[in-house]
């Protein structure tokens, strides 16, 4: 009996071993040992609605393959870039009227031996001998600035005051031009490359500028590719409209490229004929591979901060459903501020080796705050539509020949009236970018949960290592019903509840075992010892009548 407990015991104790090391969400493919960079900014400039450049800045390097730490300038302390070992530092000026100055930082910048880059006015003399060349400073003047090889133009916001080398000797590169718009023609350099060194005169997360700013700032970080934008569709719901949804479906038979279908999904009341349809859309969208599907993040509102594992589970079972439906969701789409918490980077982005980021300025709800994005393999820079009006593409033929150093989307709001929906159909064919048809060939990304591992890969979506062409989802659905009755404390459908449960219960078992058996062994003590006190005494007792 008492080595029967005992292997009880053990078996308990390992399977309980085995849950408590078990991860709940396998690792996302993260790039090995991304260069790190440090971007130090003076100000968000909330006043004057310029927080979204500072994102856009940050959104950039990491869709770039970079490890972005931000940081602002009140925040620096002697020590931090030599501390943190950073590759590049980018000094951002967002507010030249705050005039804000850090000397510790303007030291150990200058000690830097690491790429440097500058953005904006008010750089400092030693900046500035970095460049060589005559220094100009003008104020009030507008300019068109012409992309690199003239593939587009555009005339830029109007420019109070700006720092400007007169022309570009030596090594040094210009990527695009600055041609004065008062009738002179007087032309400067936009951006500068000089060795490890570069500068921007200004920044924004609109046109022109932002083209040319990710030319630069790709190719002073070494950042090569070739890369023609993919249309991404953002916020689907099980809530959009029946009429547009279809609307919107009827068009994409016409769309001659893939899309990227970012769908917010839910747990709870997925037995309506709302949440069907919803399904059913998603499956008609996804035909032939003509749209990949990226989990988008659910509104804050709907999480339980209180309980550290709610937003997992909820994500874990949004995922479960839709495979079981036979959709295959590649990628997890979140606001950028969403890869600058701790928590939403463990809980949410690690679901996914590929991520499309977004500006969300708004409602940003921090849980665990960091400094510090993780670096994803695939991370897609998206561009809202807007950003790109009021450029002049320089076309020979139907597309531009201009191409992106990284993974990039034209992003739309999915849309609420049929209008819109035609309206949107229009847009995305006229287009300067060749439609693209190849994201399976193009890249391999995909979603892993405790026991799903979707992948997309050489043309072919797999789930487990089997081509789902070849899966039964009728039987998953039928082998997972049973697991979906229970539901932790939010309501939500979840298996890391049963997990959970079935933990407390082994727990208890193995107490109630250990209570038994220390109390067998205490009872067999006592035993024993009465045994043997009897033996003896009856022993005594014989030996006194001889």
């Amino acid at each position: 009996m008492k080595n029967k407990l005992l292997t009880l015991f053990v078996i308990f104790v390992g399977l309980i071993s085995f849950n408590w090391h078990s991860p709940l969400v396998q690792a996302a493919t993260t790039i090995q040992n991304p260069s790190k960079v440090l971007v130090v900014y003076d100000s968000l400039n909330e006043r004057n609605h310029r927080q979204e450049d500072v994102q856009t800045l940050s959104r950039m390097l990491m869709s770039m393959g970079q490890q972005v730490t931000m940081m602002a300038m009140s925040d620096y302390h002697a020590g931090m870039i030599s501390k943190g070992h950073y590759q590049a530092v980018i000094t951002m000026v967002n507010w030249p009227g705050m005039k804000f100055d850090n000397p510790a930082f303007d030291r150990d910048r200058h000690q830097f031996n690491g790429k440097k880059l500058h953005i904006g006015p008010l750089m400092t003399v030693d900046e500035k001998q970095n460049f060589p060349g005559n220094w100009q400073e003008i104020n009030q003047q507008s300019f068109i600035l012409k992309g690199q090889n003239n593939c587009y133009e555009q005339q830029v916001d109007f420019q109070r005051q700006i720092q400007l080398l007169d022309k570009v000797t030596g090594n040094e590169q210009a990527l695009s031009q600055l041609v004065a718009a008062n009738g002179t023609n007087q032309t400067y350099p936009f951006g500068i490359i000089n060795g490890q060194n570069a500068y921007l005169p200004f920044f924004s997360s609109q046109g022109a500028t932002l083209l040319s700013s990710i030319q630069l700032i790709a190719q002073w970080l070494g950042v090569h590719g070739n890369y023609v934008p993919y249309v991404d569709v953002r916020n689907f719901t099980p809530l959009s409209s029946f009429t547009t949804t279809k609307e919107f479906i009827k068009n994409l038979d016409s769309f001659e490229g893939n899309m990227i279908i970012t769908t917010t999904s839910t747990t709870q009341n997925t037995d309506t004929k709302t949440f069907k349809n919803y399904l059913k859309f998603l499956r008609e969208m996804t035909r032939d591979n003509r749209a990949v599907v990226y989990l988008n993040v659910p509104a804050l509102n709907g999480v339980d901060s209180s309980n550290d594992d709610t937003l997992m589970n909820m994500l874990t079972q949004e995922i479960s459903t839709l495979i079981e439906n036979q959709i295959f969701p590649l990628g997890v789409s979140a606001p950028t501020y969403w890869n600058f918490d701790k928590y939403y980077q463990l809980n949410a982005l690690n679901f996914g080796d590929a991520t499309l980021l977004y500006n969300q300025i708004n409602n940003q709800d921090y849980h665990t705050q960091t400094s510090t994005a993780k670096a994803y393999q695939t991370m897609f820079f998206a561009i809202p539509h807007s950003a790109l009006k009021n450029i002049k593409w320089n076309i020979n033929g139907r597309y531009t020949d201009f191409t992106f150093p990284m993974p990039v989307t034209v992003d739309y709001h999915f849309p609420n009236s049929k209008a819109k929906a035609e309206k949107i159909n229009r847009e995305i064919k006229a287009l300067p970018f060749a439609p693209m048809s190849q994201y399976l060939y193009q890249f391999n990304t995909g979603i892993s949960t405790q026991t799903q591992n979707l992948r997309g890969k050489d043309g072919v979506i797999s789930l487990n290592g089997t081509p789902v062409s070849e899966i039964d989802f009728h039987q998953i659905k039928q082998q997972t019903a049973g697991i979906r009755q229970n539901r932790d404390q939010t309501g939500h459908l979840t298996t890391k509840g049963i997990v959970d449960k079935i933990s407390n219960v082994l727990i208890v078992i193995i107490v109630v075992t250990l209570i038994v058996l220390f109390g067998m062994l205490a009872i067999g003590r006592k035993l024993y010892l009465r045994m043997f006190k009897n033996r003896n005494l009856k022993r005594t007792k014989g030996a006194k009548k001889k």
